[in-house]
């Protein structure tokens, strides 16, 4: 018995990481297309592990089996929402009627599984399964589980302790698996918090300048050209100055989420590469699109002072710089350079307006 306990818990536990592997890549959104839809994936999944577990159960009695698949219920609700639990459930249930000889027993044993996957989906509809409470979900199975076992055992087939068996084996493998679970979810966690620092610019938010690389690196690969915009606000060191480098802050943040927000009306991705000065990838195709959505970028900003805390106005306006891929460059390096020449010539120009390079006339705004 030891050793088929042994292989049972082998089985579940094994469910666990291929689900929690399936939940870390539907995360990076590199699941396959037929599995985009992970509550209906996972329940199928779980499905099948819970029928193997049943071939892999252990017998204590003529007609009354034990093994894990309650504790996969539960998991698979915590891994894959509502609907996961149902669809396992019915699997599961469907298959104890019909593995063995079809009993009263076995009709009854199937029963009690759909119920439970069922019971779970409804509740968790309102009370979502997460590693905090997922635990009382597994009571729920367990004991519900432990009544039936009770039933079957009063209509005749006795088995001294075997109520007992099932519930310190499913409370022992759930509290291992859970716990194994829950500490791979907290550092999966915390890698995906440093993934994020590491691409995040710490005070607006935006990308940055790493992060800008890549994105960089994906649209040379997906499109055949684009646009690349410098922006650098004017004066900013005058602001600094005079109101101090916290309220600088502030209008370096306001400033970003005019970039973003605006750049999202024409599907463009925005970065702070350093300092006052951030950049924007334009998906268009001639330079008079270019210029014309790098003037709203300008707008944006020009049109409205920022308020600081005490109501202060402050009126900022920003340059920029436009250059194209592939026709200016198609490096990196070399076209962020092309723009930022741009930009100081917009600079020299009298500040507040654009300079893009494949037009030969840039007018004053």
């Amino acid at each position: 018995m030891v050793l088929d306990l042994f292989v049972n818990f082998c089985i579940l536990f094994t469910f666990a990481l291929v689900m929690f592997w399936f939940t870390r890549l539907q995360k990076q959104s590199k699941v396959p297309l037929l599995l985009k839809r992970p509550g209906y994936s996972i329940g199928v999944l779980a499905g099948i592990f819970g029928i193997v577990l049943m071939l892999k159960s252990i017998h204590v009695g003529p007609t009354i089996i034990i093994d894990g698949r309650m504790a996969l219920l539960a998991l698979s609700g915590l891994f894959g929402g509502p609907i996961a639990p149902v669809i396992s459930g019915i699997m599961m249930g469907s298959a104890r009627i019909v593995l063995n000889d079809v009993t009263l027993h076995s009709i009854v044993a199937g029963a009690n599984t759909m119920l439970v996957g069922i019971v779970i989906g409804i509740i968790a509809l309102r009370i979502p399964i997460t590693f905090k409470n997922a635990w009382k979900y597994f009571a729920y199975t367990t004991i519900q589980t432990m009544i039936v076992i009770g039933y079957l055992s009063a209509m005749g087939e006795f088995v001294a302790g075997r109520g007992l068996v099932f519930a310190v084996y499913s409370i022992l493998s759930f509290l291992v698996v859970y716990v194994i679970l829950k500490k791979m979810n907290d550092l999966s966690q915390e890698i995906d918090r440093m993934e994020h620092f590491s691409e995040t610019d710490y005070l607006t938010g935006l990308a940055n300048n790493r992060k800008f690389q890549e994105l960089f690196t994906t649209w040379t690969e997906s499109k055949p050209t684009f646009y690349l915009a410098v922006l650098d606000i004017d004066y900013f060191k005058r602001i600094n100055d005079a109101y101090g480098h916290p309220i600088g802050d502030v209008v370096l943040i306001e400033l970003a989420r005019r970039l973003e927000r605006t750049s999202e009306e024409f599907g463009g991705k925005v970065a702070r590469i350093g300092g006052e000065e951030f950049a924007v990838l334009i998906p268009v195709a001639t330079a008079r699109e270019a210029k014309a959505y790098a003037e709203k970028l300008r707008q944006a900003i020009e049109a409205l002072p920022f308020i600081t805390d005490d109501r202060t106005a402050i009126p900022v306006t920003i340059s920029a710089g436009v250059a194209n891929y592939p026709q200016d460059a198609k490096i990196m390096a070399e076209l962020y350079t092309k723009a930022d020449n741009e930009l100081y010539k917009a600079k020299e120009q009298g500040r507040n307006r654009v300079s893009i390079a494949q037009l030969k006339e840039n007018p004053v705004y």
